[in-house]
């Protein structure tokens, strides 16, 4: 691995150049925020008024427009400065969990390195969640936010009910 200083940020690169866009996917832009390196931009603020494909395809996929890493590489320790950073950051990967939960009982794998495959992938998964409200007909554009709530609410009760 090698380390490139920029003004403000460390980049950790694969020495491997061969695919450059591969090698785009996988970089961490290291932030020195208050002393300390974060994995994300101490500007950086959660997307809150997105749909779960929204949240899903930023959870898993690299964001070139923004230079935001997908968000699982995130630790609580990077969003610490952001109020309710360290909640919100978990909300996201209890919903997560709930999905990867879906694909694993499916025995489909998690692994997404494209847009397309993310989208296949949450086509075949978004059952997992989307049970919680089966009588909505906007579920494709509730915010993610809102889906914690309900799976959080549906799995209380299946607790209490057995």
């Amino acid at each position: 691995m090698s380390i490139a200083d920029d003004t403000d940020a460390t980049v950790i690169e694969p020495d491997d150049h061969q695919d450059q866009q591969q090698d785009s996917r996988h970089r961490i832009e290291l932030h020195l925020h208050n002393g300390r390196f974060i994995r994300i931009d101490p500007n950086f603020i959660f997307p809150k008024q997105c749909s779960l494909r929204d949240i899903f395809f930023r959870y898993h996929l690299y964001d070139r427009v923004n230079d935001v890493p997908a968000l699982k590489v995130v630790d609580a320790a990077s969003v610490r400065h952001i109020k309710r950073g360290k909640q919100t950051l978990s909300d996201m990967k209890f919903l997560m969990n709930v999905l990867e939960r879906e694909a694993i009982r499916q025995g489909i794998s998690m692994h997404v390195t494209t847009q397309q495959e993310a989208s296949e992938l949450f086509e075949k998964i978004k059952v997992a969640v989307y049970r919680h409200d089966m009588k909505s007909k906007h579920r494709e554009t509730l915010k993610w936010a809102n889906w914690v709530k309900k799976v959080r609410k549906g799995s209380a009760e299946n607790l209490v009910s057995v």
